[in-house]
């Protein structure tokens, strides 16, 4: 998953400190390629295993991602936000 974002400790539970890593990578639009299908996978199975590897949790944020339309995040782009306990994880994850 590679993209742009930024990365680094922010605020949020867990880990020493409280602190979480945290990257932001925007899902690029394209009508031929569905991006998400494939962050996501049959049943989730890609997004599940990507977080199995990495130790981070892998989140589908933003306008457009939820088939409901209760969106996360409906005021910013569509985007994958990759959260973990260290950086080693949340680099393995956005990787």
């Amino acid at each position: 998953l590679k993209g742009r974002g930024g990365s680094g400790p922010s605020g949020g539970g867990g880990g020493p400190g409280g602190s979480k890593f945290r990257k932001k990578i925007i899902i690029p639009v394209d009508p031929e390629i569905n991006f998400l299908g494939l962050l996501i996978g049959p049943r989730g199975s890609t997004q599940k295993r990507m977080q199995q590897e990495s130790g981070a949790k892998i989140l589908i944020r933003g306008k457009g991602s939820s088939k409901d339309g209760n969106d996360e995040d409906p005021h910013e782009p569509l985007h994958v936000l990759v959260v973990a306990d260290n950086e080693d994880s949340m680099r393995r994850g956005a990787d």
